[in-house]
């Protein structure tokens, strides 16, 4: 009996052609899409006058706000972190907001002193962790 060869890489994940792959995201978005316009259509009658603005790795997408314009009818653009050396990326801006909404709430809790810049407030947010 001949031994069984291990499987590939290959064999455990199949090929996906770049236009199959594409179509499968734009439906998911455009699901999505739907589903925020009618979260939308619920809760508020007039229209957003800011439009959306997108953020985070998903951001990234080709093709994103111009499907988000066309979905949402609304004006969409990227997002982008202003004010912040070295981090001009907006992938990363869920997680500096999320750090600066922590930061703020720290603040209000502890009554710290306002003022410094970011670098000053991240450090003084994540000494929080140390033991």
């Amino acid at each position: 009996m001949l031994a069984e060869e291990e499987p590939q890489e290959k064999d455990f994940f199949p090929e996906f052609s770049t236009k199959l792959l594409r179509d499968i995201v734009e439906e998911r978005f455009t699901q999505l899409f739907n589903e925020v316009q009618k979260s939308l259509k619920r809760i508020n009658t007039e229209p957003l006058p800011a439009g959306v603005f997108f953020t985070g790795g998903g951001s990234a997408m080709p093709g994103l706000v111009e499907l988000a314009k066309q979905k949402l009818k609304l004006p969409c653009r990227l997002g982008h972190l202003h004010n912040i050396i070295g981090c001009d990326d907006p992938k990363f801006a869920t997680c500096l907001g999320l750090l600066l909404m922590g930061f703020d709430d720290l603040q209000e809790d502890k009554d710290l002193p306002e003022g410094g810049d970011f670098k000053d407030k991240l450090k003084r947010f994540l000494r929080i962790f140390l033991p």
